[in-house]
């Protein structure tokens, strides 16, 4: 019902029946072929259920679109093994097996492929249908494809997929292999931030600034960085090897409340003027969970327009 407009008192009832209705005027049905051979106890009634669930199943993925399902079947064999395949408009298609002697999911694949933490799965309601048991599989699936909410890797987790090192080092020795750079000709910056309530650690926001140098002009590094960062509060000095110095300045509320009328803002000086930076865009630059990345991304796209 994503594309119809519909107030938020109307019934589950209610909606059933505008379903109905859309139905009968021609709104065509997820083709949904299902044969329950020598199942007993299983009828029309769990047919609409099942066919209700892959008509109204979507799922949003990255760049804004739905996946849905296209068509499908649902067949018990004569051995009561129950076979569900769905073919999604992305161009998947999934597979479950389920003993109905024990009433236990036997298998579950995508496009011939069995995902091994999507076999035994605790967050598959009991007893659910037979769709929506592959379907949760699959919200799963998408989820751990698209990495959708999860953290965003560390500062030396991506180090270390960037360097093609093995995720057995540990952060102790990435940092003893920065220091073997500085060595030959690497900076080491002058760092003195304080964190307050914050989930970054220091190791791996001392690591970005050291790391870092300019897009705008490789021959510029971080020379000093102080300040606090906290979880609704930011105020860092920045030091540049040019010369530059920049503050930036961030408030930003968490949990409800009305942004149009709160504190929020974000503000970094650089050499002496100040630039607004909206909180929404802002926030955008902490995608990878750095605030001191942030900083540095905020100075490179001023720079670029100076």
């Amino acid at each position: 019902m994503k594309h119809i407009k519909l107030y938020e008192e109307y019934s589950d009832d209610e909606i059933r029946d505008l379903v109905g209705d859309l139905q009968t005027v021609g709104l065509s049905r997820v083709p949904l072929d299902i044969d329950y051979g020598p199942y007993r106890g299983m009828g029309e009634k769990e047919k609409e259920e099942e066919r209700n669930i892959v008509d109204n199943w979507s799922f949003e993925i990255p760049g804004g679109k739905d996946v849905r399902v296209k068509s499908g079947s649902i067949k018990v064999s004569p051995g009561k093994i129950t076979r569900v395949v769905l073919n999604m408009t992305n161009g998947d298609v999934l597979e479950l097996e389920m003993d109905n002697k024990i009433f236990r999911t036997e298998s579950f694949s995508v496009n011939g492929e069995f995902p091994e933490t999507l076999q035994t799965s605790s967050w598959v309601a009991d007893d659910p249908e037979l769709t929506l048991d592959a379907l949760t599989r699959y919200e799963h699936y998408l989820i751990n494809k698209y990495k959708i909410g999860q953290k965003p890797p560390t500062f030396f987790q991506r180090l270390k997929k960037k360097l093609g090192l093995d995720e057995s080092y540990s952060d102790d020795e990435i940092r003893d292999l920065m220091g073997d750079l500085r060595g030959v000709g690497h900076h080491k910056v002058d760092f003195d931030v304080q964190f307050k309530d914050y989930q970054e650690t220091e190791g791996d926001e001392k690591g970005v600034a050291e790391s870092w140098t300019s897009t705008v002009d490789p021959r510029v590094f971080l020379v000093r960085v102080e300040g606090e960062i906290g979880e609704e509060t930011v105020n860092l000095d920045l030091v540049f090897s040019n010369g530059d110095k920049a503050n930036l300045d961030v408030y930003y509320m968490t949990g409800p409340h009305d942004y149009g009328y709160s504190k929020d803002h974000s503000i970094l000086t650089l050499n002496g003027r100040k630039h607004i930076i909206p909180i929404e865009k802002y926030m955008d630059y902490l995608e990878y969970g750095s605030v001191v990345r942030s900083a540095l991304e905020i100075y490179d796209e001023i720079k670029k327009k100076l």
